[in-house]
């Protein structure tokens, strides 16, 4: 993955009203420059919004930041719900900028509510600690449902997405959908009456396997974690890559080198340093089983007992 290297030109101008006559009634407020691009009506409008934000983990404190500065929910009678049932971990604070090292084991839902509400103390928020699906329809019934706006989900799983996909449907409310997976993102808007539904185009639930990678290489806590992070880290490198790389480098250099420039600057920098290794470690002779016992044996204390101490001790 290489992040993009030009200019990156987005433009919304379709959001602009045809007329815009100031700021209107927000002159002098904290969204005088907002209102005055985008008018006092559409300010207004955001501001009575009932919005549902389904998952307050990396996407959900995203929204959140963004809801609360720009002025959504914030008028009298207006709501913004969030709810996670979720507790803080030590492996969010890397990309869950809401939470700090004194809220783990807190409620993200509760402590991101707090957050945002001190930023902005207009912000009609209330924070749940509920899981959204059919063993909680006695809480998020019609009720419920009947006088929100919109849905936003910030989820990590295809069923929750589905069965918000379906409330969405029922109750003839717009879905507001985004997803990450490492390098992999989605991001797409559901309306009744004019698009698809979620659950009509979802794509196959085959990556829900996948671990993210934020908690594979920094946080691995389950036996499953630590299984994928040795196959991908270490025996991928080390028992595929590498060899192949090499054995490419010695029967053709002038060819190894022409492969080499098609690559990226880190595929490129990962291949020569593991020749470098190969090369250094036949300079001092023959290589024998001993070598290569004292050499997997270095290997295995910097992946496996080093970098996990320095983690650990770090944190």
């Amino acid at each position: 993955f290489a992040p993009i290297e030009q200019w990156l030109h987005h433009d919304d101008s379709s959001l602009l009203p045809a007329t815009i006559s100031g700021s209107g009634d927000y002159a002098g407020s904290r969204y005088a420059y907002q209102a005055a691009v985008l008018g006092p009506a559409f300010m207004q409008l955001i501001s009575q919004q009932k919005v549902f934000l389904v998952g307050c983990g990396a996407l959900g404190c995203e929204y959140l930041k963004g809801l609360a500065l720009m002025g959504a929910c914030s008028a009298p009678g207006s709501k913004l719900i969030v709810t996670d049932m979720d507790t803080i971990e030590v492996s969010n604070l890397s990309r869950q900028f809401l939470f700090r090292q004194a809220d783990v084991g807190s409620s993200k839902s509760l402590s991101a509510a707090r957050v945002v509400k001190g930023w902005n103390p207009d912000l009609q928020v209330q924070a749940l600690e509920k899981g959204v699906g059919t063993t909680s329809e006695d809480f998020f019934d019609d009720q419920f449902w009947a006088p929100l706006d919109m849905c936003w989900n910030a989820l990590d799983n295809v069923v929750a997405r589905r069965y918000t996909d379906s409330c969405c449907v029922w109750y003839g409310l717009p879905l507001l959908e985004s997803g990450t997976l490492g390098t992999k993102c989605n991001s797409d808007v559901f309306l009744p009456g004019q698009t698809k539904s979620y659950n009509d185009g979802v794509e196959s639930d085959a990556n829900e396997t996948q671990i993210a990678m934020c908690t594979l290489r920094s946080f691995p806590y389950l036996p499953l974690h630590c299984i994928e992070f040795a196959k991908q880290a270490y025996f991928s490198d080390y028992m595929e890559f590498a060899p192949q790389q090499y054995e490419a480098f010695r029967k053709d250099p002038a060819g190894f080198f022409e492969q080499l420039d098609a690559m990226g600057d880190a595929e490129q920098l990962k291949s020569l340093k593991m020749i470098k290794g190969y090369i250094e470690l036949q300079k001092h002779g023959a290589v024998d089983f001993e070598v290569c016992i004292r050499t997997a044996f270095s290997h295995y204390c910097r992946d496996f007992v080093t970098s996990i101490r320095d983690l650990v001790h770090s944190c």
